[in-house]
This record gives C-alpha cells, structure tokens and sequence, in this order.
C-alpha cells in the first residue's frame, strides 16, 4: 500500500510539466527540483492543492507545477472543465492556500 506522502510525491512527479510563462510566475522548477523542494521546505501536499483547485473550479487537474512567484513558491495548476474550458489556479504550496483562479 502506498503512504499518502510517496502518493502525492508521485502524483507531483506525473503531473509536473515546463509551465507557461504567465504572469509574474518565474522559475518553475523541474520533477526532481519539484521533488526535492517539497521534502525539504515541507510545503503542502500536491494532492491537497489539486484537490483544493478541482473543487473550487469544479474541473479536472492536468497539470500540476511548483513555481516561484514574487519570493514564495506556488503549485500552478491546469484543469479542463467539462464544457472543454481550460482554467488555471494557484494554490500556495506552504499552506495550501488558493490564491487564484482564471
């Protein structure tokens, strides 16, 4: 049975892609930073910013990335509603926190 930290930590490493350029976000970090930045800062889980954004947005995740924005780091996250929109959010990868949505 897989731990709820290895699961999220996976789901990080499967979802994580180069982000867009957008915005103020800079930096986005690659799988392994991603993955290194997590255990080190001990930010939040990315199951829980998925969750948090797919709820609120009331789509599916695609695409998961952990960036910096103006000195914190953020969990960038693509989702696809089911009319086929595609929407963005940012979700504090300290506290879990929603930031925003488009």
């Amino acid at each position: 049975m897989i731990r709820l930290p290895s699961l999220a930590l996976l789901m990080v490493l499967a979802l994580n892609a180069p982000a867009l350029a957008q915005g103020r976000l800079r930096d986005c970090l690659n799988t392994p930073e991603t993955a290194e930045m997590i255990t080190r800062e001990q930010l939040s889980s990315p199951a829980l910013a998925l969750r948090t954004a797919s709820a609120h947005q009331r789509a599916e995740p695609l695409r998961l990335v952990l960036c910096r924005l103006d000195g914190d780091l953020v969990y960038q996250i693509t989702l696809l509603r089911r009319d086929g929109k595609v929407l963005r959010s940012r979700v504090r990868a300290r506290d879990g926190m929603l930031l925003n949505a488009e």
